[in-house]
């Protein structure tokens, strides 16, 4: 039987990242706190696609759910009435992520239950703090981090290689960055395997920049390298899917 394989294009060749506008490769975590009633809007390139609700409950809900971006947008985005409602339990976790495509996608999350509503989450302006900004960097190569917050501004490098024959490789195993005050990063320099995450967990709230300054010439330039290519298989994150944050990491000095 034929089978027609379909190349996730983007995958290969994201060299740049943003928090402010969520591509592919690129995960936010946002933790819901209290329990409440929430409105969740999604805006590819600035075009609203969909909305839903979030009923976090005190107990007996999901403790993370995932949303994929690039899958949304068949409804009407206008209509509030049947929007799907997502159900979460207090202290859970919404993963947004892009599995495929080139879109470039903001969220906000807004609480309903006040005499105000107030915005606890707008990914076009900042990661808030106690949320997590993940990247799965595949290309090899010197990558420089960039944040940027009301304190100051921070800066790191991560230095991504391809395994070598011994290296042990596990893609599920992210490297955490704390982002604390005056923006600085701990540690400021990583090194990790391509296929693998690097995971920036926000004290406070900050908008971070991902950005490959210095490509491996001798892979992306066909020179060899005797690396082994990472693998890229079901639930990895190369295919756009997110990983999985230990519940014990997001909720670690923001209880």
């Amino acid at each position: 039987m034929k089978k027609n394989l379909t190349l996730n294009r983007p995958v290969f060749e994201q060299q740049a990242f943003d928090s402010s506008a969520l591509t592919v490769l690129a995960t936010l975590f946002h933790r819901f706190v209290e329990p409440a009633d929430y409105d969740l809007t999604v805006r590819r390139d600035d075009r609203v696609i969909h909305r839903a609700s979030v009923r976090v409950a005190a107990e007996g809900a999901p403790s993370q759910l995932n949303l994929d971006l690039a899958k949304l947008g068949g409804e009407p985005a206008c209509a509030r009435e049947g929007a799907p409602v997502y159900t979460l339990a207090a202290g859970g976790v919404l993963g947004l992520y892009a599995s495929a495509g080139v879109g470039r996608y903001a969220v906000t999350i807004v609480r309903l239950d006040q005499r105000e509503k107030r915005i606890v989450l707008d990914s076009a302006r900042a990661v808030p703090a106690g949320d997590l900004f993940a990247v799965t960097l595949v290309r090899p190569g010197l990558y420089q981090a960039l944040t940027v917050g009301d304190q100051g501004r921070g800066k790191g490098e991560l230095r991504v290689a391809l395994p070598k024959e011994g290296d042990k490789l596990r893609v599920d195993q992210a490297t955490l960055i704390e982002l604390g005050d005056q923006g600085l990063l701990r540690p400021d320099a990583a090194k990790l395997f391509s296929g693998q995450s690097v995971v920036f967990q926000c004290k406070l709230p900050t908008r971070i920049q991902v950005q490959l300054v210095k490509p491996d010439d001798a892979i992306t330039g066909g020179g060899g390298g005797g690396g082994t290519p990472p693998p890229v298989g079901p639930g990895r994150p190369p295919r756009g899917e997110p990983i999985r944050v230990r519940r014990e990491v997001i909720t670690r000095d923001h209880r």
